[in-house]
């Protein structure tokens, strides 16, 4: 059975669990047309180029609550939970100031990256399983 629209953090954490005992890949969405607590919501593996190896990381691309669930804890327990998987991990393009400064703070390191001319911010993490 497909898992790739979620509707909250934790059936997205839970679901990214199960892939990394399987060993699967997957893309997980989450919209506003759909009854979840995201406007947008895009997680998928992304392959680069860090710390002198190519590395494979469960990249967040697009997150966006919907208003009545901003600012309630749900992002920081979501990162706390993703943190703990203990698998490399990447925001990619942040262009939210407020969050560069909040991963900053977390340890994640500054990764850039240009495209089509633009200049991209993303963070990471490398924590291999062990």
């Amino acid at each position: 059975m497909p898992r790739t629209l979620v509707e909250t953090f934790d059936q997205l954490i839970d679901n990214l669990k199960y892939d990394i005992e399987s060993g699967d890949d997957s893309l997980y969405i989450g919209d506003e047309n759909i009854q979840s607590i995201f406007e947008r919501l895009l997680v998928m593996p992304l392959v680069r180029e860090i710390e002198g190896s190519r590395r494979t990381f469960l990249a967040v691309r697009d997150v966006k609550l919907k208003p009545d669930f901003r600012g309630k804890g749900y992002f920081s327990k979501f990162l706390d939970d993703f943190e703990a998987l203990g698998i490399n991990i990447m925001f990619h393009d942040v262009v939210n100031h407020h969050l560069r400064h909040h991963l900053k703070s977390r340890g994640f390191k500054e990764y850039i990256e240009y495209k089509n001319g633009s200049k991209l911010i993303s963070f990471y993490k490398v924590k291999e399983r062990t």
